[in-house]
């Protein structure tokens, strides 16, 4: 028996614990994130940002840039802005996406959905375009509650639905739309 298991050990090596590392460390790398960024309160990304807009994703689209680098293009169509001047449309940068076959991302990066309603918080990067603050921290998902109609924020860190139910960190508190526009407002 002893024998079989060397010989099976040395046919395999070290590939498969390597690899069933790597796979669970990918896995939970956005956990892994989210357990070592610190919360960023809603005033301090109000502060920060150089613009803030509600509104819909309306166009994803994933290129190159002369470096070789894959990034996303997000378009919004601009329902209200808090902060900042665009109108109509409102175009910011991600890094990464998918691209032919090549999946290119960023552990706690922002991910935007067509047709998804948000909340974005931007700065400007050193080519001047809009990003969004704070990784995925800078843009909160618009939810709606379907009994109600009401409309709560969330970013996987701050806010949810009142309607959430099961486990929820603490500063997870339901946070209404209307209450995130009051608190950027306040803290222009």
């Amino acid at each position: 028996m002893r024998s079989e298991v060397r010989s099976l050990r040395s046919k395999v090596g070290y590939k498969v614990p390597i690899a069933l590392a790597m796979l669970l460390s990918s896995a939970l790398a956005d956990r892994i994130a989210a357990v070592i960024t610190a919360p960023v309160p809603v005033e301090d990304l109000a502060k920060r940002a150089d613009t803030v807009v509600h509104g819909k994703v309306a166009a994803l689209e994933c290129t190159r840039d002369p470096a070789g680098r894959i990034f996303t293009r997000v378009e919004l169509d601009v329902a209200e802005v808090w902060k900042g001047k665009p109108a109509g449309r409102f175009s910011l940068v991600l890094a990464g996406g998918v691209l032919g076959e090549r999946k290119v991302g960023v552990v706690g990066g922002p991910a935007y959905r067509l047709g998804e309603e948000v909340v974005v918080f931007t700065a400007r990067n050193a080519n001047g375009e809009p990003v969004t603050l704070d990784l995925a921290q800078g843009k909160f998902t618009v939810e709606t509650a379907q009994a109600s109609g009401a409309k709560h924020v969330a970013n996987g860190v701050l806010g949810g639905a009142a309607e959430k139910s099961g486990y929820r960190l603490p500063m997870q508190v339901p946070l209404a739309l209307s209450e995130l526009r009051r608190r950027v407002e306040a803290a222009r």
